[in-house]
């Protein structure tokens, strides 16, 4: 009975030391994973950082833009101004008559590019704010992901020998 005893003491020692040997493995797969998990965290915050510097890229090419476009403008109404007074010197001098239709004509390309500018701002807007929507889905991923690793190395640290 006794080696009977003594054998059930050793398969059960060596049971410990299996089970040991399996939680020192899951402790040491779990730090890796914590690790690589970190260096992703870290990767994604050098990410973050990118885009945010890149939108404010876009933001100042856009504040860059409203200016061109508002110049733009200016110069438009500046040149329907002078094709009007253009129109009446016409009016009065007919040798001036080829100068006043070329003015015309790029008043109205002006007017043609002072609106394609605005439809430019207008998707550079909505890009900035689909990255800046892109921004919250990856900075809650990024808090999610870093809970799970805190949760799991909590849970692993129960199981130190």
């Amino acid at each position: 009975m006794a080696s009977e005893v003594k054998e059930l003491a050793n398969e059960s020692q060596k049971s410990a030391e299996h089970i040991a040997g399996i939680i020192t493995g899951l402790q040491k797969k779990s730090g890796a994973m914590a690790d690589a998990v970190n260096k992703s965290l870290t990767e994604i915050e050098g990410g973050n950082a990118a885009v945010s510097e890149t939108l404010e890229i876009f933001n100042e090419i856009v504040s860059s833009i409203s200016v061109i476009n508002s110049n733009m403008s200016e110069v438009a109404a500046a040149s329907e101004e002078q094709a009007a007074s253009v129109q009446e010197v016409t009016a009065t001098v007919n040798e001036f008559s080829d100068m006043v239709t070329q003015t015309a004509k790029e008043s109205v390309g002006l007017a043609a590019a002072s609106e394609e500018s605005s439809a430019a701002v207008d998707q550079i807007s909505a890009m900035v704010s689909q990255v800046n929507t892109s921004m919250a889905v990856i900075h809650e991923a990024t808090d999610q992901a870093h809970e799970t690793v805190k949760h799991i190395h909590d849970e692993m640290d129960q199981f130190k020998v």
